[in-house]
């Protein structure tokens, strides 16, 4: 974990599904067991200069390559329950894991390990947006393949009651129940 220099928290993380074989989801605690058994911390200290070493030869004062994206989208939300829901029941994710003794959930688009949201309520009920004008996440963006995706989507979301726009290039947008702006894309052809 570490901070950028508007103080907000980022998680690299160097996943390597070969090597993983099941989590164990304790009271207070998640453990990873690797693909020889061994016990692993769930926030074990990475050795960051071999995991960037594969970018740019390891210079970490270029910017990422073209096409790299984001994988994995961490959360704070009022409301760890409410989140859960949207993000499978209307979003359409996928449960990896609802941890609820440390208060966190995971989920999934395609399996274990690729294009997850986790949420968590570890900032409490009062956890809120930052404040315009201040950094902080504002939205991001979901990109589905095909566009019976993209109406399943409003579907659920209708079904749900959850208010969503449709502007005229296609791009459907709604909020998350921690005010999280959305918005859902359909991939280029």
């Amino acid at each position: 974990y570490l901070n950028d220099p508007d103080g907000i928290m980022l998680e690299l993380t160097l996943e390597t599904p070969e090597r993983y074989r099941s989590i164990e989801i304790g009271p207070h605690t998640v453990s990873l067991i690797d693909s020889e058994g061994r016990r692993r911390g769930a926030v074990e200290q990475l050795d960051f200069a071999a995991a960037v070493a594969p970018l740019h030869g390891g210079d970490t004062q270029k910017p990422l390559p073209s096409g790299s994206y984001i994988g994995h989208v961490h959360l704070n939300v009022p409301d760890l329950q409410a989140a859960h829901r949207f993000y499978r029941d209307v979003i359409g994710f996928q449960e990896h894991a609802y941890m609820a003794p440390v208060h966190m959930a995971d989920l999934s688009a395609g399996g274990d390990f690729p294009h997850r949201i986790a949420i968590n309520d570890w900032h409490g009920p009062a956890a809120r947006q930052a404040p315009a004008g201040a950094a902080g996440l504002r939205r991001y963006e979901l990109i589905l393949h095909g566009r019976e995706q993209l109406d399943e989507l409003a579907a659920r979301a209708a079904t749900a009651d959850i208010a969503l726009s449709l502007d005229d290039q296609g791009v459907l947008a709604l909020h998350d129940p921690a005010g999280n702006k959305v918005t859902v894309i359909e991939a280029p052809a």
